[in-house]
């Protein structure tokens, strides 16, 4: 059957002007910085009347990534410490719209558990769904490290073992993990639709199966505290490797300056990464250069009984994957530089004392 000719050139109009449309989309989100990929453009149905349907995720949960905002931590009425975590929950809550129900959080590095616990209060301070939160942890203390790591300051294996803190938890030493985790959902009432724990060493718990089996999600945070440069890499490289890290995902450091920079520890695995999956990284929180230290900057968090520490922690955006290497700190801070030579100072005489 063919097609009356007025009815046919109305079809290549409306065809021209669902291009037109896509174009005028494509070209706003270019000209706001947003990086665009397939990924970030969705279509309601497959046919050629959907094309003026297509959208940008980011126009509706807008993530800038030149002009970012620098996240202040406003706690109306909040009596206890708050810790740098917070600041990561803080640029969560500021673009709520883009990170709601879609992400996890993650944790490397259980230990007490009280880091997972600062978490879901600070999400419930804000007023926002607490996402679902994973604590991945080997609960046997730290392994070897890595051995090609010459002059690194070495924690011996086993150390910080959450093992020895089961007495104050309310059991006893010698617990297995599967123990020790009950025993840290009951201490800090975890509902176990929302918290989940993953036993085991990295090397050995980091399967890419492991996503599928406990449905989880892209992480909208990361949180490091692994102290050791062996388990940071195995870390980052599971996460990245397998889309848990992704564009908007946060990922801050426990001990970034806390050992020989960028030759050891969290710090050399974050540029290792980088280069790795060609991440670009940004600075969003924490000293992200020597300007955060000028005067009048908020520059220290409160950990109670009136102590305040230097807010070095740097948390970086993941700005894009598979394009350009950017670690987002092109230098170190001279904050981190001190803290850097303090820790390995003060961690050797500990060790050999």
């Amino acid at each position: 059957m063919r097609v009356p000719r007025d009815q046919a050139s109305n079809g290549r109009k409306a065809f021209v002007v669902s291009l037109l449309g896509v174009a005028v989309v494509v070209t706003w989100c270019l000209s706001r910085d947003y990086h665009l990929s397939s990924g970030h453009l969705r279509s309601t149905n497959s046919t050629l009347s959907g094309l003026g349907e297509l959208s940008c995720d980011f126009m509706r949960h807008p993530i800038p990534t030149t002009s970012w905002k620098r996240i202040t931590l406003p706690v109306p009425g909040r009596k206890q410490p708050y810790f740098w975590r917070w600041f990561a929950v803080a640029y969560i809550a500021y673009y709520w719209g883009f990170y709601q129900g879609r992400f996890d959080v993650y944790t490397f590095g259980v230990y007490s558990g009280k880091s997972m616990k600062e978490l879901k209060d600070a999400f419930e301070t804000y007023g926002i769904e607490v996402p679902r939160q994973w604590g991945l942890d080997s609960f046997s203390g730290l392994p070897d490290e890595d051995p090609t790591l010459h002059g690194a300051v070495k924690f011996p294996a086993g150390a910080l073992s959450m093992e020895r803190l089961m007495p104050a938890f309310g059991g006893k030493r010698g617990m297995t993990p599967e123990q020790q985790v009950n025993l840290l959902m009951n201490k800090y009432k975890f509902d176990h639709d929302l918290v989940g724990f993953v036993a085991g060493y990295y090397n050995e718990s980091l399967t890419p199966g492991l996503i599928q089996e406990r449905a989880m999600k892209p992480a909208a945070f990361i949180d490091i505290d692994c102290d050791l440069y062996i388990s940071t890499i195995q870390a980052l490289d599971w996460a990245f490797a397998n889309g848990i890290a992704t564009v908007g995902t946060l990922i801050g450091y426990d001990d970034f300056c806390l050992s020989d920079l960028e030759t050891d520890g969290e710090s050399r695995a974050h540029f290792e990464v980088a280069k790795k999956f060609k991440v670009e990284f940004k600075c969003v929180a924490g000293i992200c250069d020597n300007g955060d230290e000028a005067p009048g900057k908020k520059r220290f968090y409160d950990i109670g009984k009136g102590v305040k520490y230097r807010l070095s922690n740097p948390i970086f955006l993941v700005l894009s994957v598979g394009r350009v290497a950017d670690p987002g700190m092109p230098k170190y801070t001279q904050a981190c530089l001190k803290e850097s030579k303090e820790s390995i100072e003060s961690l050797r005489n500990a060790l050999n004392g």
